[in-house]
């Protein structure tokens, strides 16, 4: 489970990272700029502590994977991945927010800024699997965690997945443009 927590902090740090400096390259705009890099070091800092939290929150450290020759104890677990997840959820949340009012105040039709609006808006759908990922954290029994996190499991390898195709899709409609012709 450790090694779960040092991946998906680390992959979903990275993606969140990579759309915010995104964000500084598409929209050069000083007030965006200042929002993304607080939120990068905010994201940084946060991943900094899940991963000492993650690291401390068994003692001895060698518990974390031997419970059965080694004496020792750990932190409540359940409630340090739902706090993860809320936390990672809500910084999701204001990294899909971040760039509409800056797209809703661009010179282009209505249409064009819904459309790009739209692509920015899809973001949303990693909300949701993040939000699925919480309530299935919650979800898993004292016994039989190893069956509990299945679904977790395959929700916490969605959320980095759908955050690099989420991050790719503002730059795809010119690439489709180019190759069109």
């Amino acid at each position: 489970m450790l090694v779960g927590i040092f991946l998906w902090t680390l992959s979903n740090t990275c993606v969140r990272v990579s759309v915010l400096l995104l964000y500084i390259r598409i929209f050069p705009v000083h007030r965006l700029v200042i929002f993304s890099l607080f939120f990068i070091i905010c994201n940084v800092l946060f991943a900094t502590g899940i991963l000492v939290s993650a690291c401390l929150l068994c003692r001895p450290f060698a518990y974390n994977w031997n419970r059965v020759t080694i004496q020792g104890h750990c932190g409540n677990q359940l409630a340090f991945n739902i706090w993860m997840g809320i936390i990672n959820l809500v910084f999701d949340l204001i990294i899909v927010i971040l760039p509409m009012p800056i797209i809703w105040k661009l010179q282009m039709s209505i249409a064009k800024k819904v459309s790009i609006i739209l692509i920015f808006s899809m973001g949303f759908g990693l909300c949701i699997i993040t939000l699925l990922r919480v309530i299935e954290t919650t979800k898993i029994p004292r016994e039989g965690i190893t069956k509990g996190y299945a679904s977790v499991g395959v929700l916490s390898i969605l959320e980095p997945l759908l955050g690099i195709v989420n991050c790719c899709l503002p730059v795809m409609r010119p690439i489709l443009t180019a190759i069109r012709g």
